[in-house]
């Protein structure tokens, strides 16, 4: 199989997704993340579709934090959960 590893780059579309998740609230300003942690759990194949769904948590006047799953629906495996705080940019 796949080391886990090479799922790096979900780190990079849990962010992605997340900021788009925030960006759906309309909120004023912006917000850029702050932390992004992400637990690998299984592995992908080149090829393989993936899923990922973002859910905003929690949002405040300066902080939202969010979770992201990535699976893979077709083994019905959750590959990767990442949780990411973001900030208000100062104007």
């Amino acid at each position: 199989g796949v080391h886990k590893s090479a799922l790096a780059p979900a780190a990079s579309i849990a962010d992605e997704v997340i900021g788009i998740a925030a960006a759906t609230m309309d909120l004023p300003g912006r917000y850029v993340s702050i932390n992004l942690t992400t637990d690998f759990m299984d592995s992908a194949r080149l090829g393989d579709v993936i899923h990922a769904k973002a859910t905003i948590d929690r949002s405040g006047k300066t902080l939202i934090h969010g979770t992201c799953e990535i699976s893979h629906p077709e083994r019905q495996k959750v590959l990767a959960f990442s949780t990411s705080n973001l900030v208000a940019l100062r104007s």
